[in-house]
């Protein structure tokens, strides 16, 4: 075990760019008395202060913090799960208003893992040194981008209420002939959904990878495990919600302006698939945008670093 000059234990090794660090195992009310009095001189800059270009203040700079980004990251996941679930129970009726093939829905979803596979290695190669909230930032807003995606074909090719579905039914199966014929698909709305799907497994690839190593990296080694559990607990209640949220929606009519004698147990039925991939593609943007605030490395963390480097050069007589 490694001691200092005043025979302190430091047995709490963390990463430095100039040399390994020991790091006191201290209580919060020792650290406070040792900020008070022996790193004084610490002071922020703008890789340790909340925000960016002009907006920046101290009411910013009491949001940073671990727990906080432990929330936001745990509320951005749960988000990204929400769309795979949303995607899952709305399907259906995107296929039916489309006219899209089960099996080119298959391949479209494989979109997300497509990007993971070729992407995860080296953005977590060149994302290492870089600003890593802001780069979990841009994969917030890569999935946000999906959601917006996911919904566009509504708005560009509109709600298809009976027309799509009755000329479906007539083409597709005459019950009383028994004759079946195959339906033309939609080509446009598949090409949108497939994009919207790559652009979700670039957001997957950007704050998985970076997201756990900036929270082990600002967190005191006897707290990153709970901050890690709080993230992952919140990305674990997504599944229900978005499967709330995709009922809710199925329940609305495809265009919920206007008035219908159909109810949702027609066969003719289309629900408002689209409302929830813009309550998630907002969630999404707002949280990314909070995200982006956070400074490079967190106070606190700089702080014990600059502490613990200080008393390392006076260890080994390098001190200036």
């Amino acid at each position: 075990m490694v001691s200092d000059n005043n025979g302190n234990p430091m047995n709490s090794r963390i990463k430095s760019d100039e040399v390994d660090i020991f790091l006191p195992d201290w209580t919060d009310r020792e650290f406070k008395e040792i900020q008070s009095s022996e790193i004084s001189d610490f002071k922020l800059d703008k890789t340790i202060t909340c925000g960016i270009w002009c907006f920046r203040g101290k009411l910013l700079q009491k949001c940073a913090n671990e727990t906080l980004f432990a929330v936001l990251f745990g509320i951005l996941s749960s988000m990204l799960t929400a769309s795979f679930t949303y995607y899952s129970a709305t399907i259906a009726t995107v296929e039916k208003r489309f006219s899209i093939p089960n099996v080119n829905t298959g391949i479209i979803f494989t979109g997300t893992e497509v990007t993971q596979v070729l992407l995860a290695g080296s953005i977590s190669y060149f994302a290492g040194t870089r600003h890593r909230p802001r780069i979990i930032a841009v994969g917030a807003f890569c999935v946000a981008l999906c959601a917006f995606l996911h919904a566009s074909p509504y708005f560009i090719y509109g709600a298809g209420d009976n027309p799509s579905t009755e000329d479906r039914d007539s083409k597709v199966c005459q019950s009383r002939t028994g004759s079946c014929s195959m339906v033309e698909s939609s080509f446009g709305p598949q090409v949108i959904m497939f994009a919207a799907q790559l652009s979700a497994g670039v957001g997957a690839s950007l704050f998985k990878t970076v997201g756990p190593a900036y929270l082990d990296d600002n967190t005191k080694q006897t707290k990153t495990a709970g901050m890690m559990s709080l993230s992952y607990l919140l990305s674990e209640i997504s599944p229900f919600l978005s499967f709330q949220l995709s009922g809710y929606c199925l329940k609305r009519y495809v265009t919920p302006y206007k008035e219908t004698r159909l109810s949702p147990t027609d066969p003719k039925w289309l629900g408002a698939w689209w409302m929830g991939w813009l309550v998630i593609g907002t969630m999404t943007f707002i949280v990314g945008c909070l995200l982006s605030l956070f400074p490079k490395k967190l106070p606190r963390a700089a702080e014990r670093r600059h502490y613990a480097l200080t008393k390392e050069r006076e260890f080994f007589g390098i001190y200036k």
